[in-house]
């Protein structure tokens, strides 16, 4: 995994003292979920679907409160960016973008949407987020960390590094897999480690049959290979993630989807399992 840093923005030595989550500042992210994500870039909207980049922003934003139309002159990080298409929303509609990731095929699909689109308040790292070039100074008002802590060995410390590089009053949008929502996908998941193994290839063959009867577009198997044969996947508990907020003094703004408060919390996970919703999002406010 490289830690190199290509359009370098305010490079300094990584964040440091850690140590009370438990994990040391040795740790780097899975070369596995490298070469995973340089076979099936995700998510590949713009290349492959229909994508409004007016307005795809808002799909993560809800959980804050906040729209593309809170963006202008706020400076963003978007850490396990990938393809590129949360980042360039957000430095479309006026934000300040730095994009993160540690797959150069990711990165190289993110600059050609961000050239595509003339948009040049937006830089893109190739960096591990355990090792990332950026001081924890920064002061970022909003940083994404959407889909990627649950595909590292240290989700927890993933987190806390999110939370270091946020200002005062800054906004973390953590999105994450729920381990009671996500029972159907690691059911599949383990189907197919039955019939196929560790053979990657075999397993979205499976799981195209399984769900397209063969059929399948591209944008279709990036999102299967993404769901049911990721090589590295943890899964976080809505009680887990809510603790992790109030340790690092994270304000709770809201989730999606929203939590029902008059439940308890495992009860909310229950609703999200039946309405076939494995993913949260919970966006918090740096105090």
């Amino acid at each position: 995994m490289r830690n190199t840093a290509k359009g370098s923005h305010e490079a300094g030595r990584p964040c440091s003292n850690f140590s009370r989550v438990g994990v040391s500042m040795q740790e780097t992210g899975s070369p596995e979920i490298r070469e995973f994500y340089s076979r099936f870039p995700y998510p590949s909207i713009a290349f492959h679907g229909k994508y409004n980049i007016a307005k795809h922003a808002n799909k993560v934003l809800k959980a804050s409160g906040l729209s593309v139309a809170n963006l202008g002159g706020k400076r963003a990080l978007d850490i396990g960016c990938g393809t590129g298409e949360i980042a360039c929303s957000l430095a479309f509609n006026g934000a300040k973008v730095v994009g993160v990731d540690f797959c150069s095929a990711s990165l190289e699909r993110a600059r050609r949407l961000a050239e595509r689109y003339s948009l040049k308040s937006i830089s893109f790292i190739e960096a591990d987020l355990f090792q990332l070039p950026l001081k924890k100074s920064s002061g970022f008002d909003v940083v994404c960390l959407l889909g990627v802590a649950h595909h590292t060995s240290a989700p927890r410390l993933a987190f806390k590094i999110a939370c270091s590089l946020l200002k005062h009053n800054g906004v973390i949008l953590f999105g994450a897999y729920n381990k009671t929502a996500r029972q159907r996908h690691r059911k599949v998941q383990r189907e197919l480690a039955r019939k196929a193994g560790n053979d990657t290839e075999k397993k979205l063959e499976i799981a195209v049959e399984k769900f397209y009867g063969r059929n399948a577009n591209k944008l279709a198997q990036i999102f299967l290979a993404d769901k049911y044969c990721n090589p590295l996947e943890r899964s976080i508990s809505l009680r887990e993630a809510l603790s992790w907020l109030k340790e690092e003094k994270i304000e709770l703004l809201g989730c999606e989807p929203r939590i029902i408060f008059e439940k308890t919390l495992e009860n909310n996970e229950k609703r999200w399992l039946e309405e076939e919703r494995s993913f949260f999002i919970l966006a918090g406010k740096k105090k």
